[in-house]
């Protein structure tokens, strides 16, 4: 590539996310992309109006392999959002094969291993199955047996070991030199600890690593000096679509008419629900009313602005939230299988409280005050240790990072 040609990058990754996708806007600006995704996720296909405006949209299956797929986009280099699906691994190994840099970014907040179930769950509510079937699978194949007799090895090991545990984090940590990128862009601190540990990241890959803060918080701020209306968000979960901690649909739709009414005993005038975007079980639909209301991503911020309370157990979404001086969160802790805990961290960090019960949560919204009082001097820690920081340049950040000079460990071999 000479200085005057545009950098070509292939992203992969994305889900068909819209969320995720937007962050690549500002990169889209200084270098021609590339998205290769899945033909077809949970029997949905790939949502071509995602990536329009933002550069150029393929899927696995429309090539045979890996070395066929970097023919035909020919990237300086390759964005990845994970590391461990079967052809993303691929797709990494005919990288370094060529000596293309692979970066991670960031796609959004990971549970530490310790809190992620150990056995495989069960999905009860995707609807078909996960992916394309054998077209997905022979891309995988085929990028296989183009590599080294050593690389085929490991590549069909891992593939195995996926096959009989899952993508567990004794698998990924025991793959880890087979995954692992060139580089890290990450949001923050907490977020990067996960990969540190499932990674195995060596310091001189670690020394590489940006912090950005969170693209998809740009247009969030820091509110002061307000005073908030009786009102709560909830950022929702997808647990009963993964069947993590023991939940299953009817589960799902009790614990949706339960957080309904306590909401409403609580005397909270207004419950604003911000759905996952995997969330396939509809539970809301026969409780949406005057006093229950389901948002769009575009109103999450003047909310930020005015609300009592933020609720959830663990997310991306809820973090600019949880940095609001005026805004108190609780962590719903309320799970089939007893125990589970995925908001330790931030319970931890001081900046939630958390209920294991709809009665301990009717009694935690009637203290506003104690809960803000209690959790504000730990909002400015959190913010930096989650968030990095919330100034509106995380994806100029983001964009910068990718596109400094390729430095990657791989790329002199």
């Amino acid at each position: 590539m000479t200085s005057t040609e545009r950098a070509r990058v292939l992203v992969t990754g994305t889900i068909s996310r819209a969320d995720i996708a937007e962050m690549f806007r500002p990169l889209a600006a200084g270098c021609d992309l590339t998205f290769v995704e899945y033909e077809r996720e949970w029997g949905e296909g790939v949502d071509a109006a995602v990536y329009r405006g933002l550069g150029e949209l393929t899927t696995w299956e429309a090539h045979r392999s890996a070395n066929e797929l970097l023919d035909s986009v020919r990237p300086s280099r390759i964005v990845l959002l994970f590391t461990s699906s079967l052809n993303q691994v691929a797709l990494r190994a005919a990288a370094r094969a060529r000596g293309i840099e692979t970066v991670h970014v960031e796609h959004g907040y990971r549970l530490p291993a310790s809190d992620v179930p150990s056995v495989r769950p069960t999905p009860t509510a995707a609807g078909e199955p996960r992916l394309s079937g054998w077209r997905t699978h022979s891309f995988f194949l085929r990028s296989s047996f183009e590599r080294s007799p050593t690389v085929v090895q490991q590549l069909l090991a891992y593939a195995a070991a996926v096959a009989r545990s899952g993508v567990t984090p004794t698998v990924l940590r025991r793959f880890a030199d087979l995954r692992r990128p060139d580089r890290y862009v990450s949001y923050s601190q907490e977020c990067f600890d996960y990969h540190r540990d499932i990674d195995v990241i060596p310091p001189a890959v670690d020394a590489m690593t940006v912090f950005t803060g969170v693209p998809q918080f740009d247009d969030f701020e820091v509110w002061a000096s307000v005073k908030p209306a009786r009102e709560a968000v909830l950022i929702d979960h997808q647990f009963h679509n993964v069947g993590w901690f023991g939940w299953n649909l009817d589960f799902r739709r009790e614990w949706v008419q339960q957080l309904g009414r306590a909401v409403a005993d609580a005397g909270i005038e207004q419950l604003y629900v911000k759905l996952h975007p995997g969330d396939r079980s509809n539970a809301w639909d026969s409780i949406i009313g005057e006093r229950i209301r389901v948002v769009d991503r575009d109103e999450l911020p003047e909310l930020a602005r005015r609300v009592s309370f933020v609720l959830g157990s663990f997310s991306t979404m809820q973090m600019p939230f949880v940095a609001q001086p005026h805004i108190a969160t609780i962590s719903l802790e309320i799970h089939p299988e007893s125990g589970r805990f995925p908001s330790r961290r931030f319970v931890e960090a001081g900046v939630s409280e958390p209920v294991r019960s709809f009665d301990g949560l009717r009694g935690l919204l009637v203290r506003t005050d104690a809960l803000r009082a209690q959790q504000d001097p730990a909002k400015s820690a959190f913010t930096e240790r989650f968030l990095e920081r919330l100034d509106g340049r995380a994806g100029s950040r983001i964009t910068e990072a990718i596109l400094s000079p390729a430095r990657g460990p791989y790329l002199h071999r």
